[in-house]
């Protein structure tokens, strides 16, 4: 009966299903499907507020998925979700494609419908409207046993293969992964059995952890010669969420908030071997191109306005001496009230780096060690965010519409060591090294940059550089170089029409560069009849 029932309503989302491909026990928890496919036309509505305009989404199917949850100790025992053999296929439409002016015509932009309301219809309409998400507020701050079973969630997944196609090629950019594991766990990334353990109280916050595993990753081309990014070694991905937790007088308990108001997500990788032809370069590039100027997904909201609650978020600190390969210049750091905006960082580490990029007789390597790079996020709030900090006694007022907008970026760029070099396909000549950095005990490039948009009127955006450069040898090699720009410039030019140069601020902007070296490539000399080097 169970089966029975459970395959009524998939039958609704999975292209021909029927009871044979279901098997579930009621009292186990247990729930196994085979050989399903997601039919697209059910769930149509839903992808188009997700997926970019210009991206198809033509098949998911899924030789074998397996749900268990155990009704019995929902606190003690996780919800596991394994999934097997999973295949997506996706393709991206251009600019001037029948398929985007489609659907461009099935989703108009949406317009106001209270413009036509009298004013106390309107009024009413915003009453009902406001009590509405009051209501739903104060839903999301009863964290119970839902959250719990949800932040303890556990997810294998094996064999994932996803196909990206393109009206301009022949064949699909292909992305293969092995394996992938997702569950909560400890600061030292333990893996946590029990959903009731997931929260670490450290008042006035309860922290999560969550672990990603990720095995033989490859994105590659079948175009030949083909271009390739292998990951050797395991993709880690860690996420630790803060949340503020606060007591409401009428519940008489302490909740958490239902939003992560700090974010930290540290992704790390031991080696990445790059295989870069010129040709399937070009062909990745004008597929991102068509991504890009299809736009954002149709639902997607204008512009948030000008804010005075956004604007007097952030402050900035006095300069600071830099330390390690800042050594030399002065930082300055910002000064934020963290309950009054959320912070995302991000940190991505990759130990070993090495790339080819193969032109018509000539290739360049390069080789990177110890790489990093970083970005701070701050955000405002919005208003559903600041209602429950202020049910939850965090703020004195709640504030009234107010959308969430990006106050500050922070990028930083970090390098051990580096080495370019240069060489003749098929030749057995040494390649000669045209740039290297760094020494061995200290960071070659220290590089940070501040994005700061302009939030309010009052405000000019800007964006201060500041970096060190240690240990620079440099072989001045102009036909290796002119090669390699010329080869560089035919890949970006074609992104430089839809990407605007930022408004560098010029007085903030510091390079440091210590221990330069410029060395000249030999060359055969002939003086009166003699042969010299």
């Amino acid at each position: 009966m169970l089966e029975t029932l459970l395959a009524r309503y998939l039958q609704k989302f999975l292209k021909g299903f029927t009871p044979e491909h279901i098997s579930a026990h009621l009292l186990k928890g247990s729930v196994k499907l085979k050989e399903v496919e997601l039919d697209l036309i059910a769930v149509h509505e839903l992808l188009v507020d997700v997926l970019p305009c210009a991206l198809e989404l033509q098949k998911v199917r899924c030789s074998f998925i397996s749900l268990k949850v155990p009704w019995k100790r929902l606190r003690r025992q996780p919800v596991l979700l394994e999934l097997s053999g999973l295949e997506v296929k996706l393709k991206v439409h251009s600019e001037d494609s029948d398929w985007l002016a489609a659907q461009e015509k099935l989703h108009p932009e949406k317009t106001s419908k209270g413009e036509d309301l009298s004013i106390d219809e309107a009024a009413d309409s915003d009453d009902r409207k406001e009590e509405k998400e009051e209501k739903e507020d104060a839903s999301l701050l009863k964290v119970g046993l839902k959250e719990v079973i949800t932040d303890g969630l556990q997810v294998v997944l094996k064999s994932l293969q996803v196909d990206l196609w393109s009206s301009r090629q022949v064949s699909p950019l292909e992305l293969r992964v092995e394996a992938l594991e997702s569950f909560p766990c400890s600061v030292r990334g333990e893996k946590i059995s029990k959903p009731q353990d997931v929260y670490e109280f450290c008042d006035p916050c309860a922290r999560l952890f969550r672990l990603v595993q990720i095995d033989g990753l490859r994105l590659a081309t079948n175009q030949k010669p083909g271009a390739m990014v292998e990951v050797i070694g395991p993709v880690s991905v860690q996420i630790e969420q803060r949340r503020w937790c606060g007591f409401i007088p009428q519940h008489r308990s302490r909740r958490v908030c239902p939003f992560s108001s700090e974010t930290a997500i540290t992704i790390r990788l031991a080696s990445v071997a790059l295989q870069l032809p010129v040709a399937p370069v070009m062909a990745v590039c004008e597929v991102l191109l068509d991504l890009i100027k299809g736009g954002l997904p149709f639902s997607q909201s204008e512009l948030p306005p000008d804010s005075d609650q956004a604007a007097g978020a952030v402050s900035w600190s006095e300069l600071r001496p830099g330390r390690a390969g800042a050594t030399g210049l002065h930082w300055r750091e910002q000064l934020l009230n963290r309950k009054n905006v959320t912070l995302l960082t991000l940190s991505l580490t990759l130990e070993q780096c090495g790339a080819t990029i193969c032109m018509d007789t000539k290739a360049a390597q390069l080789e990177a060690h110890d790489f990093m790079f970083t970005l701070d996020l701050i955000s405002s709030l919005d208003t559903s965010r600041w209602r429950c900090l202020y049910e939850l006694g965090l703020c004195e007022k709640s504030t009234e519409g107010v959308k969430m907008q990006c106050l500050q970026r922070i990028f930083g760029i970090y390098l051990g060591l580096a080495r370019l070099m240069w060489s003749t396909l098929g030749s057995e000549e040494v390649p000669k090294t045209l740039l290297s950095l760094g020494l061995s005990h200290r960071p070659s490039v220290s590089v940070r940059w501040k994005d700061v948009p302009a939030v309010h009127s009052t405000w000019e955006s800007f964006q201060p550089i500041e970096g060190c450069l240690h240990s620079v040898k440099v072989l001045v090699d102009v036909s290796a170089f002119q090669s390699l720009v010329e080869t560089v410039k035919k890949i970006v030019m074609p992104f430089t029409e839809l990407i605007e140069p930022p408004p560098f601020a010029c007085s903030w902007c510091r390079i440091r560069l210590h221990d330069l070296t410029v060395e000249v490539p030999k060359q055969a000399l002939t003086r009166n009849g003699v042969t010299l080097d």
